[in-house]
């Protein structure tokens, strides 16, 4: 989770600046001119009366300028950007409502019309002339995650999802309005684009079977985790995705409760949102140091 997207603007751009400096692999930068996403679903606790918005921002390393074209699903809109001074971090922001892919529980609700397994246009797509790093924030009132994007040239057409654990409750035996799922995204970058998804758990519209399905250049597809009064706990970690093109795949969760076990105790949840880089540029060495625990001594 980025527990800090409410820090000052100067603290994104020291992330931009550092993020137009990464390299994952040879074949992989977070620079570009070309990048798709997709704003998986989120919690909203005052629905579409709520001031919730989703941020894009920008950096460059160069004076540039570009287009940010995104859509309701209905009805599509262009705003010009332009960077006259790389130091400064261009911010885009909408409010969530028409723009959020629609999913299972959005606004603490059942929600019957929904983008689960369907072809949806709410999708943003950035350009520039000159190489930038873009940064996406779903910010909820209580709720809130940011990905860094990968350009497309950089994506690829196999990913494995990463997820966490659904979370959800019971109520006289009946799993309640509370339960927000293991949800995951794919866009296409391509027209004609055919998608095989292989799930790892039961997806809301579809179960276990394999999703088949062709999306057009710059289409979602939303899939969330299915639940039961026996299973209320689903992940999509390891659900498989193969492509015939390029394709961009977010993961994450609506508001998940880490850890799951302390929900006893715990009454925190936080949105995730990342996106995913493909198998294509996966290593097999890495390096990590441990978070700080409070309240527990170092060892």
């Amino acid at each position: 989770m980025v527990l800090s997207v409410l820090l000052r603007r100067s603290s994104f751009g020291l992330l931009f600046l550092l993020a137009l400096c990464l390299r994952v692999d040879a074949q992989q930068t977070t620079r570009g001119k070309d990048f798709y996403v997709a704003f998986l679903p989120n919690i909203h606790n005052y629905g579409i009366t709520s001031l919730d918005s989703l941020f894009i921002y920008i950096v460059a390393e160069v004076p540039t300028s570009g287009t940010i074209q995104y859509s309701d699903g209905s009805n599509t809109f262009t705003r010009a950007f332009s960077i006259p001074n790389p130091s400064q971090v261009y911010q885009f922001a909408v409010k969530w409502s028409a723009f959020e892919l629609l999913g299972y529980n959005q606004s603490s609700q059942y929600v019957t019309l929904n983008d689960n397994e369907k072809s949806s246009a709410r999708v943003f797509h950035i350009t520039a002339s000159e190489n930038v790093a873009v940064y996406a924030l779903n910010h909820a009132t209580t709720t809130a995650d940011a990905a860094m994007l990968y350009p497309v040239p950089a994506l690829g057409t196999e990913y494995v999802v990463l997820s966490y654990n659904a979370d959800g409750v019971l109520t006289n035996g009946v799993p309640n309005t509370s339960y927000t799922p293991s949800e995951f995204c794919v866009i296409a970058t391509e027209d004609n684009t055919r998608i095989n998804v292989v799930p790892s758990v039961p997806s809301l519209a579809s179960g276990m079977s394999t999703k088949s399905f062709v999306l057009s250049k710059g289409q979602a597809w939303l899939c969330q985790s299915d639940f039961s009064s026996s299973q209320l706990n689903y992940d999509f970690s390891g659900t498989r995705i193969i492509a015939s093109a390029p394709v961009a795949v977010f993961s994450g969760h609506q508001r998940a409760m880490i850890p799951l076990s302390a929900r006893s105790s715990l009454s925190s949840r936080d949105h995730l949102f990342e996106q995913l880089p493909p198998l294509s540029v996966w290593g097999s060495s890495y390096i990590i140091t441990p978070l700080a625990q409070i309240g527990r001594a170092h060892v």
